[in-house]
């Protein structure tokens, strides 16, 4: 659903920019974080779109 990421990406992008936010906090499922910058989040966001693909194509076989 690439036209859901791109406007969840917008959304989310816009509001960092309403708050000025210079670094983001990735929280992480075992339940550590990780800061990162602005290149960082989205690295972030390829990283978890690529898992997401790979975890359908597995569903699939």
């Amino acid at each position: 659903m690439p036209e859901l990421v791109a406007d969840l990406k917008k959304s989310l992008n816009d509001y960092f920019e309403e708050v000025d936010a210079q670094d983001y906090w990735i929280h992480r499922k075992d339940g550590k974080r990780n800061l990162i910058g602005k290149e960082g989040l989205e690295e972030e966001i390829k990283r978890h779109q690529e898992k997401a693909l790979s975890s359908q194509k597995r569903k699939s076989k």
